[in-house]
């Protein structure tokens, strides 16, 4: 695992080496990966909150509140139990999840982080800041056709020009080198389809995907997607890689498949382990990319 803009000291992934230019296939998540904003996670939760009862409002502001600051009820790398409304909470280092009670009472239920990637939809991973007041909201009784509206109404804001999102020379520059490199680049996201449309042209990067997942399911779907994605462009699963901001729905799938991985990770979740590249964000994950062409053109002129 290499862990990128970190620490002075970066431990290195043994083996294999991780390399972004031998890969064929790189399967990109959209919010909190290919962009970096934050201002529509508070815009979100305050929509939500017009759907809470007066005498629940208020909790629900203070716990989305210290939860944001990492001092609340819900942390980011947590995974909701909405059916038993208790947060599943990694262990140390390992990949054993263990419960709590909204109120931080640990409870004796331990179970593996597999048991997550599944077909029920009652496991919520928060591996991003869309996840944390949807979370909180659920504990305070909000329904999801509410979350829903919620949600609409904010992919509504950020495709208006009222929300502004510049182009990212930086990233169309890699995508342009990947593609005449002859690799392929594909999207894989749980946000609806037109307005993830508008985001990527307002960052200047729809032209060059090759193929575009939306209302992907993930981490339910996230297998499947995957496997339809290596079929179709006839690559091995050592020469793709997925990169996402969210551990459940974006490395663990990946990586059971054979896949590298690439986690964005700005709140510093990750242990050590969990992907083959760790990194805080998408400017040093270019970073990462562009060092190791430079060093490959170098080697290869001698």
């Amino acid at each position: 695992m290499v862990r990128e803009n970190d620490a002075p000291e970066r431990p290195l992934r043994l083996a294999p080496p991780f390399r972004v230019w031998d890969k064929r296939l790189l399967v990109f998540d959209l919010d909190g990966t290919l962009y970096e904003g934050t201002e529509h996670f508070d815009y979100y939760a305050r929509e939500i909150g017009k759907y809470l009862p007066e005498e629940v409002r208020a909790a629900y502001e203070r716990d989305y509140a210290s939860s944001r600051s990492g001092r609340g009820p819900v942390k980011f790398g947590d995974v909701y139990d909405y059916a038993k409304d208790v947060l599943y909470r990694r262990e140390g280092s390992g990949e054993r999840y263990r419960a709590f009670r909204w109120d931080g009472t640990p409870l004796d239920d331990v179970v593996p982080a597999s048991a997550f990637v599944t077909q029920e939809k009652r496991y919520v991973p928060v591996g991003d800041g869309w996840w944390l007041p949807l979370v909180i909201a659920l504990h305070y009784g909000v329904d999801v056709p509410a979350l829903e509206k919620a949600f609409l109404a904010t992919r509504a804001y950020m495709q208006s020009p009222a929300y502004r999102l510049p182009e990212n020379p930086r990233l169309q520059r890699f995508f342009e080198r990947f593609k005449e490199r002859g690799g392929v680049l594909a999207l894989l996201t749980n946000s609806p389809e037109e307005d993830s449309r508008a985001i990527l042209r307002k960052i200047g990067v729809l032209e060059y995907f090759d193929d575009l997942v939306f209302w992907a399911e993930k981490p339910q779907k996230t297998t499947e997607h995957m496997t339809r994605l290596l079929e179709r462009f006839a690559v091995s699963p050592e020469l793709a890689a997925s990169i996402g901001d969210n551990l459940v729905n974006d490395i663990v799938p990946a990586k059971r498949l054979g896949m590298h991985t690439v986690l964005v990770d700005p709140h510093n979740i990750a242990e050590g382990h969990e992907a083959d590249l760790v990194v805080p964000h998408l400017t040093a994950f270019l970073d990462f990319a562009c060092g190791q062409e430079s060093h490959g053109d170098r080697a290869s002129h001698g």
